[in-house]
């Protein structure tokens, strides 16, 4: 039965109540009570029936809008986004000769393939509307075959084969526009559901007014003003819901939602349209973020930080950027499309940025332009300049070339690789080539040959730091390397292993006498004064000398050893040096071992302190008490 019909019963059921009243063998006061009271309950019922309906009509209504309305807009919204992301990476690859960068795309095509896989299957998942699950069926059917064939167009761009890439490719599109229709459809099935869902309840807006007010005018003759009020307080708060719901409707997400605090089924409904107004704000935000993300990719595309140019199979200019032109300085007209290469090449040998090298090099570059596979080599420019050019060839014969400028990239790569053996102050090799060295020499070193290690610390240098400063003190180690240098010359490598620590390493040893006469020649020249910036700075050092094989089998045992016989020689103080002795390494382990146990007495309280009087035998008194330690 209709809304329309419902009400038209009810009233014919009121008028024919209220003549019955009017019977003459009705007219006693119980009987007329009676009959108030049962039309009374009628009225409440009819009253409370139609709000129920009406509320639950309305919340129906509102559950629909969100579920059909919102999330079927929303859902297809995400669904196009991921295939629009999807299409763009797809139908970038056949032109994109970047290895790196078809590899990254690769993996965002699983990461976009893996997000619509889910998404689908949770749309699938929530089963709704009939029309609508056949069409995210197929969509989902649909979906295979076109990560299939992203797949490939990536597989074959990553090989290079463009033209197979772009053949996929255009299949990839055709499958995708089938598929962006049965988006559009699920979207137009969705909003037809809820624009269904609003429609009944518009329509059924008027019969149910209609029928609320008829219960509520009889409430209110029966039952008094209580019944009126409350009857209208139940009007009112599902009339501000339903002006929320329809002004959401249409999209003014500025609207407050009444009765989102009640504790009752118009307080439920006003939440669910509370959600959906927040829902909506972050549709409406999605959307922008949507559209400052394609934005930024199209600003991205048209503004490439290398050169690119494009050369057709009569060796004539298609296109080329401006980083390209910038980066060989060609005028407009050599720029433009049509221009022969040979020109363009006679041009920059004429103003001096052609390609630097010997004719057999300029052959095998001539022959990289022609060829029919891809190719990448590098170039240095008459200029100074290194490019590297990344080579694609064309189907119809031509070619399409990235270039770039890699000329700071080389240098400060030499650079890097430089500082990461050489010690930034003295230029001297630092602790790695030392230790390279050392291998090295231990790798070369033949039967019955020898070699030392000399390892050095300045005397005093802290001094010089704390009183001059550390430039000078860097000055003065760049002095000291220099007379390093002067005495070792080519019999050895001088390295900086520290802060004031320097080690040599002595090759072609016949005898350790003449690793000592290098270590006397290098106490005697480093102590003669330094004059740097007009402060006259005496130093002097200690070195510690060890000799291969026998001192050590391998670099760390034999600087370790070489350590030692510095320490002992600046034990015995300083301005000399000590060859490594076995004795060496017992004495130091064992005051290792007595500061160890010096330690441990002291955490255990090991130690008695004693006073014992010392008496004076003239004065017959005590004079003062010695203090003791014992270690038990």
């Amino acid at each position: 039965m209709s809304d329309v019909a419902q009400a038209r019963s009810l009233l014919s059921q009121l008028a024919y109540s209220f003549r019955w009243l009017g019977t003459p063998r009705l007219n006693n006061l119980s009987t007329k009570l009676y009959c108030i009271a049962i039309l009374s309950i009628i009225a409440v019922s009819g009253l409370a029936v139609a709000s129920i309906y009406f509320a639950k009509v309305t919340e129906k209504a509102a559950h629909r809008l969100y579920g059909d309305g919102f999330l079927g807009v929303m859902n297809s919204s995400r669904l196009e986004l991921l295939l629009e992301r999807h299409r763009r990476i797809v139908e970038s690859m056949p032109a994109d000769v970047d290895r790196k960068r078809l590899d990254e795309g690769r993996a965002r095509l699983k990461e976009i393939a893996a997000s619509l896989t889910a998404l689908i299957q949770e749309l699938m998942a929530q089963k709704t509307d009939s029309s609508a699950d056949l069409i995210e069926e197929e969509i989902a059917g649909s979906l295979a075959p076109l990560f299939q064939l992203g797949e490939r167009v990536a597989f074959y761009a990553a090989d290079f084969a463009q033209d197979k890439a772009t053949e996929l490719a255009e299949q990839y599109a055709t499958h995708a526009d089938h598929i962006q229709h049965l988006i559009t459809r699920y979207r137009q099935r969705r909003i037809e559901s809820a624009d269904g869902a609003m429609s009944h309840l518009a329509s059924s807006a008027s019969s149910l007014t209609a029928w609320v007010w008829i219960c509520t005018v009889a409430a209110f003759v029966l039952i008094g003003p209580i019944g009126f009020a409350a009857t209208r307080s139940v009007v009112l708060r599902l009339g501000g819901v339903t002006e929320a719901m329809l002004a959401l409707a249409g999209r003014n997400t500025s609207v407050a939602i009444p009765s989102c605090h009640d504790r009752d089924e118009i307080g439920e409904m006003a939440r669910a349209v509370a959600i959906f107004k927040q829902n909506a704000i972050q549709l409406i935000d999605s959307t922008v973020e949507l559209q400052q993300v394609n934005s930024r990719l199209d600003v991205a595309l048209n503004n490439m930080t290398h050169g690119l140019c494009m050369f057709n199979a009569q060796r004539e200019l298609i296109v080329c950027n401006q980083k390209y032109a910038r980066m060989y300085d060609l005028p407009c007209d050599l720029a433009k499309p049509g221009t022969s290469y040979e020109r363009m090449h006679d041009y920059r040998l004429m103003i001096g940025n052609s390609s630097l090298g010997s004719p057999e090099q300029s052959a095998v570059e001539e022959e990289n332009v022609s060829a029919d596979a891809p190719s990448a080599f590098t170039h240095e420019l008459m200029d100074g300049r290194i490019i590297a050019v990344s080579q694609q060839p064309m189907r119809d014969g031509g070619w399409v070339a990235v270039h770039e400028d890699v000329t700071e990239r080389r240098r400060a790569e030499a650079r890097i690789a430089y500082l990461a053996r050489h010690d930034p102050t003295t230029d001297l090799p630092n602790r790695v080539m030392f230790h390279e060295h050392l291998e090295q020499t231990f790798a070369g070193l033949g039967e019955n040959e020898t070699f030392s290690v000399l390892c050095l610390d300045l005397d005093h240098f802290k001094q010089v730091n704390d009183t001059l400063g550390h430039p000078v003190g860097d000055e003065l180690l760049k002095c000291v390397a220099e007379r390093l240098h002067d005495c070792v010359q080519d019999s050895g490598l001088v390295a900086r292993i520290g802060g004031d620590e320097f080690a040599i390493v002595q090759s072609g040893v016949d005898r350790p006498q003449n690793s000592g006469q290098l270590a006397s020649r290098i106490v005697d020249t480093l102590s003669t004064p330094f004059d740097i910036d007009g402060k006259y700075i005496v130093i002097g050092t200690s070195i510690g000398i060890a000799v291969a094989p026998g001192d050590g089998a391998d670099p760390d045992q034999l600087l370790k050893n070489a350590d030692m016989a510095l320490y002992l020689a600046k034990a015995d103080g300083r301005g000399r040096h000590r060859f490594f002795e076995s004795e060496m390494d017992r004495q130091l382990q064992l005051r290792r071992n007595l500061e160890l146990d010096l330690r441990s007495a002291i955490v255990n309280g090991q130690f008695e302190l004693h006073y014992q009087p010392i008496f004076n035998l003239r004065a017959g008194t005590i004079s003062c008490f010695e203090a003791l330690i014992r270690w038990n």
